[in-house]
């Protein structure tokens, strides 16, 4: 299988290389005249570990061949990886304009191509481009999507310094496509280079995956950089913090929490956020990260609360209202803030929890609890049969309790599940 790849910067040089080194035949493209001269004499534009024995390599044996007619590259390969700068502005605007210029080559080159062709975007693009890149391929070659040729968004993972290891060894290799041929043609493909972790979503799926990724490194960085600050001023050893913080691997390093739906509460994690973000401000250090996740979590319940509202409810039912599954505390639960914001805007609210027993709730938990609603032995109702029968919206606040509901006919939505209507 042949390959073209579109753009010799740090990704397409990276991939020219590590294919050429699988004697994968390669037709390597690029604007840039001084990458091009440099890669007809098999050196690397770009500073990486053992990539230059690769297009060394690729060159020298033939399999490299660089040139720069967009239609020649289009007719004597089967796929063409599309690697060109997507650069952002100061206020976060991605410029797509290398990625238009190399699409509208594309489209016109395959208007003289019989042969089915896959193109994948390996450039990083905001969510929805690739649907829009796809109309203008059909509208150039007069061909179309996922009959005369197939379109992938399939994201790099390479990191500078690590990249052909990546390449090779990838936390995983991410196909996003809108037809399963597609999924299959490229899957194909890097099983063939030995792959052995791919996932297959759709193009949108594939394009904002990228964007959640390296906003999550980040995230950490900044994260450990704000706990190294404070360790700094109380003289705590830093390294030693987050080593020992490292060790848990259930749940610091892990997929725990990373599960959307509902927002967090109980007994600790609103008490030692705030606690923490108090301690920043006291010892004056700037802590915009620590400091922004309460209201990032207010936020995520302000969203649940438009979700409901946007049903037009008279009468709401709450199906579980302690602040996750498997306890009775209802400290800081969101449920209960839903509650009272429904009840102020007027709609009725009826609840049921067979784990919360209102007769024996004591001590913080019962504080708690009638705090937010002092109308709380008012709302409850004796029975989950009641509780379907006064409501017109069931909201299912324990995912476990909320497992066996059948056969009702009005809208539910499950919030610890998927925040939205799951059934109506």
């Amino acid at each position: 299988m042949n390959v073209s790849i579109f753009g010799l910067g740090y990704v397409g040089s990276v991939i020219a290389g590590c294919l050429s080194i699988k004697n994968i035949p390669v037709i390597a493209l690029d604007v840039d005249k001084y990458k091009i001269s440099l890669f007809k004499k098999g050196i690397s534009p770009v500073c990486e570990p053992g990539l230059q024995d690769y297009i060394s390599y690729g060159v020298k044996n033939g399999l490299i061949e660089v040139i720069e007619d967009v239609g020649l590259a289009v007719l004597n390969s089967d796929i063409s990886f599309i690697c060109v700068g997507t650069p952002s502005a100061s206020d976060g605007l991605v410029n797509l304009n290398a990625v238009y210029n190399v699409i509208r080559q594309i489209g016109l080159a395959l208007r003289h191509k019989s042969d089915y062709h896959m193109v994948v975007m390996r450039s990083t693009v905001p969510p929805g481009t690739c649907q829009n890149l796809i109309s203008m391929i059909e509208e150039l070659s007069h061909k179309e999507a996922g009959k005369d040729f197939g379109f992938c968004m399939n994201p790099e993972f390479l990191r500078e310094g690590a990249a052909v290891k990546d390449f090779f060894d990838p936390p995983f290799t991410i196909i996003g496509a809108n037809f399963t041929s597609e999924l299959n043609y490229l899957g194909s493909f890097y099983e063939s280079l030995g792959a052995n972790q791919i996932e297959y979503t759709n193009l949108i799926g594939a394009e904002l995956l990228k964007y959640a990724c390296n906003a999550f490194h980040g995230l950490k960085v900044s994260f450990a950089n704000e706990i190294a600050r404070i360790c700094r001023r109380l003289n705590i050893d830093e390294f030693e913090i987050l080593r020992l913080f490292c060790l848990d691997r259930k749940l610091n390093i892990s997929d725990a929490y990373l599960r959307p739906g509902f927002p967090f509460g109980g007994s600790c994690l609103p008490k030692d956020i705030k606690g923490l973000s108090y301690l920043t401000k006291k010892l004056g250090i700037n802590s915009p990260l620590l400091n922004s996740i309460i209201p990032s979590n207010d936020a995520h319940l302000d969203f649940i609360i438009d979700n409901i509202f946007s049903y037009k409810p008279s009468i709401v039912g709450i199906l579980g209202i302690t602040f996750k599954n498997d306890t009775d505390d209802v400290r800081e639960s969101p449920i209960l803030r839903i509650a009272r914001k429904l009840l102020d805007c007027g709609i009725k609210v009826w609840l049921y929890d067979p784990i919360f027993n209102i007769n024996s709730v004591h001590g913080s938990n019962k504080e708690y609890a009638f705090n937010v609603l002092p109308e709380l032995p008012e709302l409850f109702c004796d029975t989950f049969e009641d509780l379907k029968e006064y409501c017109d919206v069931l909201i299912v606040g324990n995912t476990k309790l909320g497992r066996e509901i059948e056969d009702i006919s009005i809208p539910i939505i499950d919030i610890q599940k998927s925040i939205q209507n799951i059934k109506s």
